[in-house]
């Protein structure tokens, strides 16, 4: 009976050697790719809050009396600080030289805003008027500090000027209604709003697509109307006061250095 044929050491090799040479192959590829992977940078994420300065027209019941100076600024140890100074402009000034400062400070908490302390202070005038308002999350309380009153701190308490950075957060996850409990100078007080539509406005540069939102009425006398840019990350562009009659306004005229001017509407010639 015939022995089968010994299979030289060499053919035998072959598969193995070329195997060899094909994970080799494999793990260079690996090994060129993994420095790809590694270094691929990762997405920036978009900060919650960002400064900004915005300057805004005031209005009393269409007429434009003034200025409304606003910026957001960081602070040390995760705080922030909102500033308006409003202040009469042209021959208002001389009837009405009042300078009117508010202050707001606050942190975030959880990517919401938790107010610290508010400051009103207005100058320059026959009378002047002061108040302070600190708000005390560890004991709990609202503080006013002009007259000594406390009240209970609630979770969504605001105040007049900080709201409006509180609004932007909150339309900017998609709400459609919010409330706060605004601190005002005579203490707490209820506020609801919601999404009513969207408008365009034209401007002389462009178009500025804009959210309106509306307070739902309370047992206040005032209403307010506020109207968002999400572009501009759903800054105010225009808020408007509604109290016995009267409109108090403001509008943004600048954010961030660049001119905000709403186009004139035209208008028709008549023919001969």
């Amino acid at each position: 009976m015939e022995r089968p044929a010994r299979q030289s050491r060499s053919a035998t090799a072959r598969p193995a050697s070329r195997m060899r040479r094909l994970l080799a192959g494999m793990m260079l590829i690996g090994l060129l790719w993994l420095p790809v992977v590694v270094a691929e940078p990762a997405r920036p994420t978009k900060p919650v809050l960002a400064p900004f300065e915005a300057e805004y027209a005031l209005f009393k019941d269409d007429i434009e009396v003034g200025i409304a100076e606003r910026r957001l600024v960081a602070l040390p140890e995760g705080r922030w600080r909102y500033e308006s100074l409003a202040h009469a402009t042209g021959f208002i000034a001389l009837l009405v030289p009042d300078h009117i400062r508010e202050t707001s400070t606050f942190r975030l908490h959880r990517r919401q805003l938790r107010p610290l302390e508010y400051r009103y202070d207005k100058t320059g005038g026959s009378e002047e008027e002061h108040y302070d308002v600190v708000f005390d999350w560890r004991g709990d309380e609202t503080r006013y500090a002009h007259n000594g009153e406390t009240f209970p701190l609630p979770g969504d308490a605001a105040d007049l000027l900080g709201f409006q950075i509180d609004l932007m957060l909150r339309l900017r996850r998609g709400r459609k209604y919010v409330n706060f409990t605004l601190a005002l100078k005579d203490g707490l007080q209820e506020y609801a709003f919601r999404r009513k539509g969207r408008e365009t406005w034209p401007l002389s540069d462009g178009t500025l697509e804009l959210l309106r939102i509306e307070q739902i009425p309370n047992e206040r006398p005032e209403r307010f109307t506020l109207w968002v840019a999400p572009s501009l990350d759903y800054l105010p562009v225009r808020i408007e006061r509604r109290k016995n009659g009267k409109l108090t306004a403001f509008e943004l005229r600048r954010y961030n250095g660049r001119l905000i001017e709403r186009a004139e509407d035209e208008e028709e010639e008549e023919e001969p």
